[in-house]
């Protein structure tokens, strides 16, 4: 789950969440699980966003989210919402213009 979340982070703002200027820096970042969410672009992304990133890159085994939990993470089901309203939107669309091509 631990990579899931760094893919989350890297898509929601454009970068890897860590930084270092060499191996044995990367390296210590990665093992301690230290990333910050900076001010720009992070201001503008959602606090849910933000504690799903934290709770998938937890680095203690016992304390990280399952592929279960974070299904369950309210963002995750924000989202699924999202995209299934989106879905019938487009459908929707989809069918109205099939309508007037054969109208036509």
């Amino acid at each position: 789950m631990w990579s899931a979340g760094v893919v989350l982070y890297t898509m929601l703002c454009g970068y890897q969440p860590f930084q270092g200027e060499d191996i044995e820096e990367l390296t210590e970042q990665i093992q301690n699980g230290q990333y910050e969410f900076h001010a720009d672009p992070w201001d503008n992304i959602s606090q849910q966003a933000k504690d799903l990133i934290k709770c998938l890159m937890d680095v203690n085994p016992k304390t990280g989210y399952s592929p279960f939990q974070a299904l369950m993470h309210p963002w995750i089901a924000t989202v699924h919402i999202f995209v299934e309203i989106l879905f019938l939107i487009i459908s929707y669309r989809m069918e109205q213009h099939q309508i007037r091509i054969y109208q036509e």
